[in-house]
């Protein structure tokens, strides 16, 4: 399917999420809020039970220094939740 389809998906995914608990700009409770240089908001995360569905699962790779986010395979740059709007960075 490729990440034509991730995208697709998120984007579905984010209305859903504007829709049930709004914008917020932190990390659910008990949550890991950071990676390396990059802000994890909810609704993505890292660890069980911190992301709304695995589509907004990060992974956090502390191989590197400092660590970097990924979702699947490619690397997240940014998150901003700002106002109605999600945004987000990848690198393939």
């Amino acid at each position: 399917m490729g990440s034509r389809w991730a995208v697709v998906i998120l984007v579905t995914l984010i209305s859903a999420v504007e829709a049930t608990v709004g914008v917020a700009a932190l990390a659910k409770p008990n949550c890991q809020s950071e990676c390396g240089d990059v802000t994890i908001p909810y609704p993505f995360g890292i660890g069980d039970y911190c992301y709304i569905t695995s589509d907004f699962f990060v992974h956090c790779n502390t191989t590197y220094g400092p660590p970097k986010p990924f979702i699947g395979n490619n690397e997240v740059l940014n998150i901003s939740l700002e106002g109605n709007k999600l945004g987000y960075g990848l690198r393939s």
